[in-house]
C-alpha cells in the first residue's frame, strides 16, 4: 500500500513538473508598446545594434544565420504602415489570399528601394479594431516559387491569433 501512494506521488509530481515547465519553456513572445505576439516556429528575435532604437510600434524577427547556400527570410509586423513596403505598381504578384480581414500576397519586387530584385509576402489584415501591416522579406536569390504561401497564411493566422493589444 506505502508502495502505492509513493507511486502515485511520483506520478503526480511527473504530471505537476511537466505542466509548469510547458507554460514555462513554451512558445516566446515578443512585444513592443502596443502589442505582443508569439514567435512562430522558426523565427527568432532580431539582433540589433547597440545604438539601435526599436519601433515602438512594430516587432522584427529573423529566421537567423544559416548556413551557406540556405535561405533566411525577415518578418516585420507593425500596427503603423511600414515605411519599407513594396510599392505594388513594381510588384509582381505570383499569388494571392483572401479573407474578410486577411489579404495576403506573394510577390516579386523590382525598381524598388528596399526590396529590388526580392521577393516578398505581404500582408494586412485587423484585430480588435486594429490594423496590422505585415512583410516578410526573402533574400533575393531565393526562388519566388520557392515562397509556400500556404504555410506563410498559416504563420500568419497563427500570429494573428496568439496577439495581444496593450
Amino acid at each position: 500500500m506505502k508502495k502505492l501512494f509513493v507511486l502515485i506521488g511520483v506520478l503526480i509530481l511527473i504530471f505537476s513538473i511537466s505542466t509548469v515547465s510547458g507554460g514555462l519553456f513554451g512558445l516566446d513572445t515578443i512585444d513592443c508598446e502596443d502589442f505582443s505576439v508569439e514567435i512562430p516556429e522558426g523565427f527568432e528575435k532580431q539582433q540589433t545594434p547597440s545604438d539601435y532604437q526599436p519601433d515602438k510600434h512594430s516587432i522584427s524577427l529573423t529566421t537567423g544565420l544559416v548556413e551557406v547556400g540556405e535561405h533566411y527570410r525577415n518578418l516585420k509586423l507593425s500596427i503603423v504602415p511600414l515605411e519599407e513596403l513594396p510599392n505594388t505598381d513594381n510588384a509582381n504578384i505570383v499569388d494571392d489570399y483572401n479573407e474578410t480581414d486577411l489579404k495576403v500576397v506573394k510577390c516579386q519586387v523590382s525598381d524598388d528601394y528596399h526590396f529590388d530584385g526580392d521577393n516578398v509576402t505581404y500582408a494586412e489584415f485587423d484585430k480588435e479594431g486594429k490594423h496590422f501591416y505585415l512583410i516578410i522579406e526573402s533574400p533575393y536569390d531565393m526562388d519566388v516559387e520557392d515562397i509556400n504561401l500556404n504555410d506563410d497564411v498559416k504563420m500568419i493566422k497563427e500570429m494573428k491569433e496568439s496577439l495581444k493589444l496593450k
